[in-house]
C-alpha cells in the first residue's frame, strides 16, 4: 500500500501537505501513485531517499518493482550517505526554503511577513512577440474584454509558459541557457523570482536540472562597494556559509547551477563594452564585473540564468547576451481566474473576498487595472482596511483615489528614490498629448520632445515594445494601460497650473479640454475623453489633492476645480446619464452632490451606456432630499441593480422602468415586495418591459396583497391563458386599480383563440381599445398588439411631465391624446424596443 509510505514521509517532513494530497488524490492504481510520488523524490538528498526506500521496504517490498525501471530504486539503495556536498545541498535547500517561504509586503511593519506559498498567484506568461495591433488592443481593452484578451492570446506567436517549463527545449529542440522574464513595474517579476527559489528549495521542480539555485537581487548588490569574489557573493546573498572545499566543488560543475538575477534594469551598467571580464569565481572584483561576466557567459558559461527586467533595459541586456540561446518570456499579469484567486488568497475569509470582488467588478476601470499585481495588492490592502473598520464597501475608494495609490506605490517602491515631480510633469504632458491625438504608442522622438529619458523614474510608467516591421524592427513606448494614460492626462491640467502665474487674475475658468461644449456634448462628440473627465472630477476633491502633494512633495492646488463643477451642474436637472453620475461619484463631495441632485424631485436615468453604474447612482441618490418620480431606461434590469436601488424606490410615488432587451428577465420579486411594503408608490409603469408569465404571476401576488396601495399600473406581456387569468383576478378584486396592458398576440394564434382570451378579461370598467383587428381580413402581420385598459381614462389628456421618450412616433400627433394615460403621466412605447419596433401598426387606425 502507498498510503502508509505517504504518512511516514509526511510525518518525517519529507513531503509537504500539498504534495501529500496530490499523490493521495492521483489515480487509484498503485503504480500511478508511485510515479506521482517519484516526481517529488527526484529532488531529494540521498539520506531522504534512504528514508523512502526503508518505508517502501517495510510496508510492501513489492511496490518498488512497480516503479518505472529499477535504476532509481537502485540508486536510492546504493546512495552513499555522508557526501559533504550533498549534505551541504540539503542544508542549503532548507535555509533557502526558510528564507523564501515568507516575504515582506510593501507596507509591512517590522517583523511582519506573509506566506509566499499562500499568497502567490500564478501569472500569465507568454513566449513570443506580439504585433503592434495586439499590443494596442491589450492597452485599450477594459474589464472583461481585457481579461478575455489575456486568456485567449489571439496571436499564433503566443505560447503560455508555466514556471516549471522555462527550461524546456524550444521548437528546435534547443534548451535555453538564459531565460529573460520581462514586464513593467509592479507586474510581479520579483515575486515570481522568489517563488521559483521557493519551489526549487521545496523540491517542486528543477531538482533534476539544477543542484543549486542562487538568487541575486540587483538592487541589493548595488550597495556592495568593496571588491568581492563570486564565491563570497553567493554566501553573502544567500546568508549561507559554504565550506571552501564544497563551494569549489559546486562551482566546478556549472551546468547544474541556476542563477536568478532579479532586476537587471536596476543595475548600474557603467562599464565600457570592452571591459575585461572575470572568469575566475574566486577572484575579487567589482560586483558589476561579476554580474556582467555571468550574463555574458565569461564566467561559468554552462550555468543557466533567469534574468528579470523592465522592457526599457532589454536593448542593453540583448547586447550582453549576444548569441547565447535564450528564451524571452513576457509577464502580462493576472487572468480573470487568477485575479479572483489573488483576492481569495489575500483576505482572511471567503466572505470578505466575495464582497471585495463584487465591488471591484462593478467598477470597470478598477477591474481592468487589477490585472496588474501591484494594483491588486493596493486594492486588497485598501478594502481589507475598509472591512476591518466595518465600512460599507459601496462607499469605498473611487477610481481616482486608487490610481493615486497606484501612483504612490510605483514611485515609492519602484522609482529608485528619484525626484518625482519634474518627471511626472513630462509624463503627464505626453499622456495628454496622446489622449487628444488618440495615440497610445509613442516613438522615441515623442519622448524626446517632452524631455523624457528612460534612465529616470519615467521607466516605471513607460514600457518599451519592440515590433517586427518587414525585415526591420521598430521600438515604441506605451503606458501600462490606457486608463493609466488617461489618469496622467487628467493630472496634466493640475501640474500645468504651476507654470501659469496669475491665471486670468483670480477668476476660475475651464481647462481647455472642457471648453466649448457641455459635459454630455463633449462626451458625445469625443467619447475618448470620458475617462479623463472622470479623473478630472475626482481630482477636484481636496483629499485627493493632499495625497498628490505627498506623492510629488510639492504643494498642489487645483484652482479651476469650481469651474469644472459648475460645468457639470449646468446640465439638465432631470435627465441623467452614467457619465454625470460617475463624475459626481468621483468628487466624493456630499455638499456638491446634494446641490446637483436636489434641483428636481423628478429624476430620469438613462443607464443604457453602462451596466456598472448602479452603485455609483445609489451613492448619489443618498443626497437627494425628496424624490417623487424615478425613471430608469436600460438594456436589461438585473436583480442586484434593484436591490441596490431599493431604498430609493420606496421613496417615490411614480416609478418607470424600461428595458430594451426582448424577453429580458425582470426581477419582479423585488417589485412585488415594493408593492406590498411601499406606502408611497402610486404609479408603476412597466409597459416597456416584455414580461414573462412568471413575472406577471409574481407581480399579481403583490397586487392582491391587502397592504398594496398602488393606483395605476402599466404592463406589456403576451396574450395567453395564464396572463389573462391573473389579470382578470386583479380587475375583479382591485376595482380601484387603473390597469393598462399592452398585449402581444403571437402570429401563430388563431383568431378564435384570441377572442376567447379577450372574453376572460371583459369587465364593465375595462375594454380592449382595438380588438377589431382580430376581424381584420388583410394579411396577418408577424406581430399584433392589443391595448387593454380602463375606459374612463382613454380620453384623458396626457400631461407633459413624463412625455420625454419616443411616444410611439408612428401613431402621429392626432392619436396621442386618445391613448390611455396615467393621470398626469402616460404609458408609452419607446421606439427602440425590439418587439414594438417590428410591429405592424396599421391596427392603430382604430384609435383615431
Amino acid at each position: 500500500m502507498v498510503h502508509p509510505v505517504l504518512d511516514c514521509l509526511l510525518e518525517g517532513g519529507l513531503l509537504t501537505q500539498e504534495q501529500y494530497d496530490i499523490v493521495k488524490e492521483s489515480e487509484v492504481i498503485t503504480q500511478e501513485k508511485m510515479r506521482v510520488l517519484y516526481k517529488f523524490v527526484s529532488g531529494w538528498s540521498f539520506s531522504h531517499k534512504d528514508t523512502l526506500y526503508r518505508a517502501l521496504k517495510t510496508s510492501n517490498p513489492g511496490v518498488i518493482e512497480n516503479l518505472e525501471g529499477n535504476s532509481q530504486s537502485e540508486n536510492i539503495e546504493k546512495a552513499s550517505p555522508g557526501d559533504p556536498m550533498e549534505d551541504c545541498r540539503v542544508q542549503y535547500m532548507a535555509v533557502m526554503k526558510q528564507n523564501f517561504q515568507c516575504v515582506r509586503e510593501h507596507n509591512s511593519r517590522i517583523g511582519e511577513a506573509i506566506s509566499l506559498d499562500r499568497t502567490y498567484t500564478s501569472l500569465l506568461m507568454v513566449e513570443g512577440h506580439r504585433s503592434r495591433k495586439e499590443k494596442e488592443h491589450e492597452i485599450t481593452s477594459l474589464g472583461i474584454r481585457l481579461q478575455q484578451t489575456m486568456d485567449e492570446g489571439s496571436s499564433d506567436g503566443w505560447t503560455h509558459i508555466p514556471l516549471q517549463t522555462l527550461f524546456n527545449p524550444n521548437q528546435w529542440g534547443v534548451i535555453p541557457k538564459i531565460v529573460v522574464l520581462k514586464g513593467p513595474a509592479g507586474i510581479g517579476k520579483t515575486m515570481t523570482s522568489k517563488k521559483i527559489m521557493l519551489d526549487w528549495a521545496s523540491g517542486n521542480f528543477y531538482q533534476d536540472d539544477f543542484s543549486f539555485a542562487f538568487y541575486l537581487g540587483c538592487r541589493e548588490l548595488k550597495t556592495i562597494t568593496n571588491k568581492i569574489s563570486l564565491a563570497r557573493l553567493l554566501s553573502r546573498s544567500s546568508k549561507f556559509h559554504f565550506p571552501e572545499n564544497v563551494i569549489r566543488s559546486i562551482l566546478s560543475n556549472p551546468s547544474k547551477l541556476l542563477f536568478i538575477i532579479d532586476g537587471f534594469d536596476e543595475g548600474r551598467w557603467t562599464l565600457k563594452d570592452d571591459f575585461e571580464g572575470c572568469g575566475d569565481p574566486f577572484q575579487e572584483t567589482h560586483q558589476e564585473v561579476l554580474l556582467r561576466s555571468l550574463v555574458t557567459k565569461q564566467s561559468l558559461s554552462e550555468a543557466s540564468l533567469i534574468i528579470t527586467t523592465r522592457p526599457f533595459a532589454l536593448e542593453k541586456l540583448d547586447e550582453f547576451i549576444g548569441d547565447v540561446s535564450s528564451r524571452h518570456v513576457e509577464i502580462l499579469g493576472f487572468t480573470a481566474e487568477n485575479c479572483e484567486k489573488y483576492f481569495y488568497n489575500s483576505f482572511n475569509t471567503e466572505d470578505d473576498a466575495v464582497k471585495a470582488l463584487k465591488m471591484i467588478k462593478d467598477n470597470i476601470v478598477l477591474y481592468t487595472m487589477c490585472a496588474v499585481p501591484i494594483t491588486c495588492w493596493i486594492v486588497c490592502t485598501v478594502l481589507k482596511q475598509q472591512l476591518k473598520e466595518d465600512v460599507d464597501l459601496t462607499e469605498c475608494r473611487t477610481a481616482t483615489s486608487l490610481y493615486l495609490l497606484y501612483l504612490k506605490g510605483l514611485t515609492k517602491y519602484h522609482g529608485r528614490n528619484q525626484p518625482v515631480h519634474s518627471c511626472l510633469k513630462k509624463l503627464c504632458a505626453l499622456a495628454n498629448e496622446g489622449i487628444l491625438n488618440r495615440q497610445i504608442l509613442f516613438e522615441e522622438e515623442d519622448l524626446e520632445r517632452h524631455g523624457l529619458s528612460l534612465s529616470e523614474v519615467e521607466s516605471v510608467f513607460l514600457n518599451e515594445n519592440i515590433f517586427h516591421q518587414d525585415i526591420d524592427s521598430s521600438t515604441c513606448y506605451g503606458f501600462i494601460h490606457l486608463s493609466m494614460q488617461e489618469f496622467l492626462a487628467a493630472l496634466y491640467y493640475i501640474m500645468k497650473e504651476e507654470d501659469e502665474e496669475a491665471i486670468r487674475g483670480q477668476e476660475t475658468f475651464l481647462p481647455e479640454i472642457c471648453e466649448g461644449k457641455s459635459l454630455l456634448g463633449l462626451c458625445s462628440s469625443s467619447p475618448h475623453l470620458s475617462f479623463v473627465l472622470r479623473f478630472l472630477f475626482g481630482l477636484t476633491n481636496e483629499k485627493q489633492l493632499k495625497e498628490l502633494s505627498k506623492i510629488t512633495r510639492r504643494s498642489v492646488s487645483f484652482r479651476t476645480a469650481p469651474a469644472i463643477r459648475n460645468w457639470l451642474a449646468a446640465e439638465d436637472p432631470i435627465k441623467y446619464r452614467p457619465m454625470q453620475i460617475s463624475c459626481l461619484y468621483e468628487t466624493q463631495d456630499e455638499d456638491f452632490i446634494r446641490t446637483v441632485m436636489g434641483r428636481s424631485t423628478h429624476l430620469e436615468f438613462n443607464m443604457m451606456e453602462s451596466k456598472i453604474f448602479t452603485r455609483q447612482l445609489a451613492y448619489c441618490l443618498r443626497f437627494s432630499a425628496d424624490i417623487s418620480a424615478l425613471t430608469f431606461e436600460c438594456y436589461i434590469t438585473v436583480q442586484k441593480d434593484l436591490e441596490v436601488l431599493s431604498p430609493f424606490l420606496h421613496k417615490c410615488s411614480y416609478l418607470r422602468i424600461a428595458n430594451y432587451v426582448h424577453f429580458s428577465s425582470m426581477p419582479c420579486i423585488i417589485l412585488r415586495d415594493l408593492l406590498i411594503k411601499s406606502q408611497n408608490l402610486k404609479q408603476l409603469d412597466l409597459s416597456e418591459i416584455h414580461l414573462r408569465i412568471q413575472d406577471v404571476q409574481i407581480l399579481c401576488q403583490g397586487l392582491r396583497h391587502p397592504d398594496c396601495t398602488l393606483q395605476e399600473l402599466g404592463l406589456l406581456c403576451d396574450l395567453n391563458i395564464f396572463n389573462c387569468h391573473d389579470l382578470h383576478l386583479i380587475t375583479t378584486f382591485k376595482p380601484r386599480l387603473q390597469l393598462y396592458v399592452i398585449f402581444h398576440v403571437s402570429s401563430t394564434m388563431a383568431v378564435s383563440e384570441a377572442e376567447r382570451l379577450c372574453q376572460i378579461l371583459r369587465h364593465p370598467h375595462y375594454a380592449f381599445l382595438n380588438d377589431s383587428i382580430l376581424h381584420d381580413q388583410s394579411p396577418r402581420p408577424f406581430h399584433q398588439i392589443l391595448f387593454f385598459g380602463c375606459k374612463t381614462s382613454w380620453q384623458r389628456q396626457m400631461g407633459p411631465t413624463y412625455r420625454r421618450g419616443g411616444v410611439m412616433p408612428c401613431l402621429g400627433a392626432a392619436a396621442l391624446p386618445t391613448l390611455f394615460g396615467f393621470g398626469s403621466s402616460s404609458i408609452y412605447v419607446h421606439s427602440k424596443h425590439p418587439l414594438l419596433a417590428s410591429c405592424n401598426y396599421r391596427c392603430i387606425k382604430n384609435l383615431k
